[in-house]
């Protein structure tokens, strides 16, 4: 039969867990920098390789995510699943608030931040 140890300190659980979602929000608003031309309307890239690379990020990012908390809370408590369902709807929201502030930026003469809008 397996000891149980004691957790972690609440603070580290704290700050672990902000790092991961901060970590994973950074990578995506890097990998969207770096896909803009994917956005713009062109020639050179059809709806479809636009979508593709879209899921790519948006699904990379939170499935690695979800798994980086499940590793983090498993370690700090035991309670993997608790901190992937947090990092995951943590990292949902920010990838919404992200992307309604872009529109909102682009409808007001701000455009190309992570995405190109039209308006």
């Amino acid at each position: 039969m397996a000891t149980a140890r004691a957790p972690h300190p609440h603070w580290l659980q704290a700050l672990v867990a902000s790092l991961i979602v901060v970590a994973f929000i950074a990578l995506y608003i890097a990998a969207l920098r770096l896909t803009l031309d994917y956005s713009r309307d062109s020639v050179n890239h059809t709806a479809n390789e636009r979508d593709t690379v879209y899921f790519g990020i948006h699904g990379a990012v939170l499935v690695i995510g979800t798994l980086a908390g499940f590793a983090a809370g498993k370690w700090l408590n035991g309670m993997g699943v608790a901190y992937a369902a947090l990092v995951f709807v943590a990292i949902v929201l920010l990838m919404v608030a992200t992307q309604a502030g872009a529109q909102t930026l682009a409808c007001h003469g701000r455009n190309d931040i992570v995405k190109h809008w039209t308006c």
